[in-house]
């Protein structure tokens, strides 16, 4: 199982060390609402990349979550990034994801976005700003 907080690579740009931060802000926010992680930064290839890939036991929901993490403004203003482009290329990462992966026939999809604010004097023991917005993203 995965930890909460992957460490950051030593020779990660502060922009990268963010980005880790953000997604196991995101990941710790979704593991305590019930989620079970499924993978973590899926490639494919010239369509990009899905920070987390998620499931809900329960709703047999697979929920594919992009992450928006931003220094020094609010975690609503960081959302404000996934624009209509990466919406619908994150509709084609799902659906090149359900291709590749038949496991998850019948399972309800949902495409979700967590933005998270961290203040530029952010210490572990919290002080973030987090917003999870399910269907954040539909197709049609």
């Amino acid at each position: 199982m995965p930890s909460s907080q992957p460490p950051a690579k030593p020779t990660q740009s502060s922009t990268e060390a963010l980005g880790v931060l953000g997604e196991a802000l995101a990941w710790k926010h979704l593991q305590a609402k019930g989620y079970r992680l499924v993978v973590t930064n899926w490639h494919a290839g010239r369509l990009g990349e899905v920070d987390l890939i998620v499931a809900c036991d329960a709703s047999h929901i697979l929920v594919f979550v992009e992450v928006k993490a931003r220094r020094g403004v609010n975690s609503t203003e960081a959302l404000l990034a996934v624009t209509p482009r990466k919406q619908r290329q994150l509709l084609a990462l799902a659906a090149a994801y359900l291709a590749r992966h038949p496991q998850w026939d019948g399972w309800d999809i949902r495409v979700d976005a967590v933005g998270v604010a961290v203040p530029r004097t952010y210490e572990a023991d919290g002080g973030y700003h987090l917003i999870h917005i399910e269907n954040a993203v539909v197709s049609g």
